[in-house]
C-alpha cells in the first residue's frame, strides 16, 4: 500500500519488512527528509502536486539533488588539482576523469544519494586541506614570508559539518 504500490510509481529502492509486510526505503533517512523539505517548498511556492506535476516536480529535485552537487564537486575537485597538481597533464586528467570516468554520471538521471554523498567528500576534503594548509589555499608560501594566517574558523565548521553529512548520506563513508 501507499504511493509505490500504485502503477508508475514502482522503485527497487525499497524492502519488505516481513512479518509486518510494509514497505521501506533504502535511501538514506535523511535523503529523504531534505527531498520532502524541497517537496513541500515546491509545493507551497508554485502549487505543484507531486501527482499531478509529476515530471516538473521529480525533475526539480532531481536537478537540485543531483546536478547542483555534481557542479560543485567538479568545482572542488579542479581547484584541488590546480593546487596540488604538478603538471598541466596530470591537472586535466584528474578532472577528466571526475567528469567522465566515475559511475556519478549515470546516476544523475536518478534520485539517489550518491552524488550528494561524493559532493560532501569533496566538500569535506577541500576545507579539510585548506585548514591543513594554513589556509593559504593549497599555495607555497613565497620565500621570506611571515607564513600563512591562521584557517579561518568556518573551514573547520565546514569540514565537520560535510564529512558528517557524508555519513549521513552514504554509509560506507563513515569508514
Amino acid at each position: 500500500r501507499g504511493i509505490v504500490a500504485e502503477d508508475g510509481w514502482q522503485t527497487v529502492d525499497k524492502v519488505l519488512h516481513p512479518s509486518r509486510l510494509e514497505y521501506y526505503s533504502t535511501k538514506p533517512p535523511l535523503l529523504t527528509v531534505l527531498a520532502a523539505g524541497e517537496y513541500w517548498l515546491l509545493e507551497k511556492a508554485f502549487g505543484w502536486s507531486i501527482v499531478d506535476d509529476r515530471w516538473a516536480v521529480v525533475r526539480t529535485i532531481v536537478w537540485t539533488f543531483n546536478v547542483l552537487p555534481l557542479i560543485v564537486y567538479l568545482t572542488l575537485l579542479a581547484r584541488l588539482a590546480d593546487g596540488f597538481g604538478a603538471t598541466d597533464w596530470g591537472r586535466l586528467y584528474v578532472v577528466a576523469a571526475a567528469c567522465f570516468a566515475t559511475l556519478l554520471t549515470p546516476f544523475l538521471i536518478t534520485f539517489n544519494n550518491h552524488t550528494i554523498a561524493t559532493c560532501g567528500v569533496v566538500v569535506a576534503l577541500y576545507t579539510g586541506l585548506r585548514i591543513w594548509s594554513g589556509d593559504g589555499v593549497f599555495s607555497r608560501d613565497p620565500e621570506g614570508s611571515a607564513g600563512p594566517a591562521p584557517p579561518p574558523r568556518y573551514l573547520f565548521a565546514l569540514a565537520g559539518f560535510f564529512a558528517g553529512f557524508t555519513a549521513c548520506a552514504e554509509l560506507p563513508a563513515t569508514a
